[in-house]
């Protein structure tokens, strides 16, 4: 470069770096499949989500809303009756306007339902659909009338109760409504009809003070042959205790 033309370029470089720098925004295309660029608000708030972080939404209608993950409070169209309540997260994954799945959490109860569109398709279940989680309370191997129970939690926080208990002949997972007092009954499978087959019934009560401690109450078996039915020296063993919610 000629020396004296350096002036004349030094100041078109500095005009030029300062319409640069005041163009803002639009200084740089955003990014997409197949060009490098700056990201947009709207890319940066779905990275983030990618990487784990929720955007907050305003918009409480589920059916509006587009594919990606949020929060908010009071959605409508969504799970259904007094589980709507409070804080929930947003998870919505679209394949097209005719397929999509939404998923709704609720942050005070961690209940989670489910709605999948799927075209014109009538033989898939109309509204949301609850998820149901297991969660492991006890896990052994007890059969003596009157021992009770420590639970890892407490089984108010659970609407069900599903033991694993062992007969004679078989394992039975029995699953009941949580209440103060629970009756679990299984049987073994008639194989033989000459020996017939037994009942067998366990009791379990919530003690009173300590909802993390259940007692097995009552453990008895019946046998039936033919038509009589007497008491059976085989009792069931309890092996798990899970919370359903």
């Amino acid at each position: 470069m000629n020396l004296l033309k350096l002036p004349w370029a030094s100041g078109r470089v500095a005009l030029m770096m300062a319409a640069h720098i005041g163009s803002g925004d639009d200084a740089h295309l955003p990014a997409d499949n197949q060009h490098a660029g700056f990201l947009t608000p709207q890319q940066w708030l779905k990275f983030r989500s990618g990487v784990g972080y929720r955007e907050h939404t305003y918009e409480t209608d589920l059916l509006k809303l587009n594919p990606g993950r949020y929060w908010g409070v009071g959605f409508t169209n969504g799970a259904p009756g007094d589980d709507n309540k409070g804080m929930a997260y947003i998870d919505i994954d679209k394949i097209d306007d005719a397929h999509t799945m939404y998923r709704q959490t609720m942050s005070f109860n961690g209940k989670s339902y489910v709605k999948i569109t799927h075209g014109n398709n009538d033989a898939l279940p109309n509204g949301y659909g609850q998820e149901c989680r297991s969660y492991t309370l006890w896990e052994g191997g007890v059969s003596r009338q009157g021992t009770t129970f420590q639970l890892s939690d407490s089984i108010n926080k659970f609407s069900e109760l599903e033991f694993t208990v062992c007969t004679t002949a078989k394992v039975d997972v029995v699953r009941v409504k949580r209440r103060d007092n629970m009756v679990v009954n299984a049987r073994d499978d008639l194989w033989d009809s000459s020996i017939g087959v037994s009942f067998y019934e366990c009791l379990f009560d919530v003690v009173s003070d300590n909802s993390t401690r259940i007692t097995l109450s009552k453990n008895i078996s019946y046998a039936l042959s033919g038509n009589k039915l007497a008491e059976n020296t085989d009792v069931a063993e309890v092996w798990k205790i899970r919370g359903i919610s």
